[in-house]
């Protein structure tokens, strides 16, 4: 049983999950989750060396020098959650990473780790006393996160709930299952929990690109791919670890062996590449507009316009394109107390219903109308990309109003 493989997954997963974070942005959210990934990697890299060395002493090397670093997993978690919900970093953020500093030189002795014991899967590291005040500091931070995560969840709005809980799900369930390790360290013999992180990591992939975790804005197409791409590579390692499993395979020769994997590539990843290209497509970019030229075209439509009416129209129908909600309202307020098609105020249009964005268009003080979007098609939240686009087009009907109500006072006028 080839006991390397499921934490070697968990390895590439959170490594390329890093170097995701940092290609899309440099903000301080993305480099902490950066750094959280970075540090699971190395992890992960560790347990799967101590499943296939075969010295004692070079295992026990390799897990002191892993948690020198692996100390500041539970800072570096505050922090990123403190980055994550807006807060401003306070006591409990510095106090942790003072502790992880002056821990750190202490992983190298036997106060932290004092050996390393022989499981049926290699070996693993067994605690000192300075592991277990690790694992209890770490595991109270993880908590002390959980709970500020859960507190935003239940207090935010829809598009916001929608990124924690998949913050919860990745990092969060990884999290538990590494802290499931604890007992290995005293010497209970079972196969680490932790060594799975790949699977609550490929959820949170899901939710990076889905709901934009890192508030990066558009992620281009081609980012995405080459994440599938490593994603097919990854299965196929998965398949040549199968094939050996097969006692006829791995009794063959290894010239046979490539031969059937390179068949199997040209006649079965090639096209499932094509398919799996198409499959992100549906699954991230169904519906997605370049928004900037939507802007523009809607703005070289507007620009000779004085026509209220038809401005509303227009806008209305791009809007039913792009984000194909239940419910569309465009309003112009041309000064009188209501809105006759709604019989109401804009105050009072936007302050009732159950309206998913709400934004009141203005020039200067002056209220011009509104903008009132149902939910989108499939009840997804608007991603912070999309309330981006819909804050600048309001920005940008705030002067076509204007111009359109000056000409009808002028009319009036006349």
């Amino acid at each position: 049983m080839k006991y390397y493989l499921p934490p070697f997954f968990s390895f590439l997963f959170l490594l390329f999950l890093a170097a995701f974070a940092l290609r899309v942005s440099r903000s301080k959210r993305s480099v902490l989750f950066a750094l959280i990934a970075f540090l699971g990697a190395l992890h992960n890299l560790d347990k799967s060396l101590l499943t296939v060395v075969k010295d004692p002493r070079l295992a026990l090397s390799i897990s002191r020098w892993d948690h020198a670093l692996f100390v500041f997993i539970a800072p570096v978690f505050v922090h990123f959650t403190y980055a994550f919900l807006g807060k401003k970093e306070d006591g409990v953020v510095y106090l942790l990473y003072a502790f992880s500093f002056i821990l750190s030189p202490f992983t190298q002795t036997s106060l932290y780790i004092k050996g390393v014991k022989r499981f049926f899967f290699g070996y693993f590291a067994q605690a000192g006393p300075l592991l277990i005040l690790f694992f209890f500091v770490s595991f109270s931070s993880f908590l002390y996160s959980v709970y500020l995560l859960f507190r935003a969840y239940r207090l935010g709005e829809k598009a916001e709930r929608e990124r924690i809980k998949f913050i919860l799900l990745g990092f969060g369930i990884a999290s538990f299952l590494s802290h499931g390790d604890v007992l290995l360290t005293l010497g209970f013999n079972y196969y680490p929990l932790g060594n799975f992180s790949f699977v609550p990591i490929s959820l949170l992939f899901y939710g990076l690109f889905k709901y934009d975790i890192l508030d990066v804005g558009f992620i281009r197409k081609g980012i995405t791919y080459t994440l599938f791409t490593f994603v097919i590579a990854a299965l196929y390692f998965f398949v040549v670890f199968l094939l050996e499993l097969i006692p006829f395979v791995k009794s063959s020769s290894p010239y046979a062996v490539a031969f059937f994997v390179t068949v199997l590539i040209v006649f079965v990843v090639e096209p499932i590449k094509g398919k799996l290209k198409d499959l992100v497509d549906k699954t991230f970019f169904k519906g997605r507009f370049l928004y900037t030229e939507v802007l523009e075209d809607l703005a070289r439509k507007l620009s000779t316009t004085l026509d209220l009416e038809f401005a509303v129209s227009q806008v209305e129908k791009t809007l039913r394109d792009v984000f194909n909600p239940d419910r569309v309202l465009v309003v112009a307020w041309d000064g009188e107390r209501t809105i006759p098609q709604v019989g109401k105020s804009i105050e009072e249009l936007v302050a009732g219903g159950n309206w998913e964005y709400k934004r009141v268009i203005k020039f200067g003080d002056e209220v011009l109308g509104a903008i009132l979007l149902g939910k989108k098609y499939g009840s997804y939240p608007y991603s912070r990309e999309e309330l981006r686009f819909l804050d600048l087009l309001s920005e940008q009907l705030s002067i076509v109003f204007k111009n359109g109500k000056s000409f009808k006072e002028l009319q009036r006028i006349n």
